[in-house]
């Protein structure tokens, strides 16, 4: 996604034929993105793994800052 600038859900939404243009696995996704998948929504599913859980103080809109948070979080 990369590689298309494709870097948000809504983004990639927009960009509807470059995903049909993946084939089956394209066209799968962007069903999913755009809730058009016919799969039910399960609110209920139990937790596969549960890990350390943190959070950050206030939302953070520099991506280099976020970046360099969430590299010191995962490190530890």
């Amino acid at each position: 996604m990369d590689k298309y600038k494709i870097k948000t859900i809504g983004v990639a939404i927009r960009a509807k034929e470059l995903l049909n243009s993946w084939d089956r696995g394209g066209k799968d996704l962007y069903k999913r993105l755009s809730g058009t998948d016919n799969e039910s929504v399960n609110t209920k599913q139990t937790r596969k793994g549960v890990g350390m859980s943190r959070s950050m103080d206030y939302p953070i809109k520099d991506r280099v800052e976020f970046y360099r948070r969430v590299t010191i979080m995962v490190r530890h």
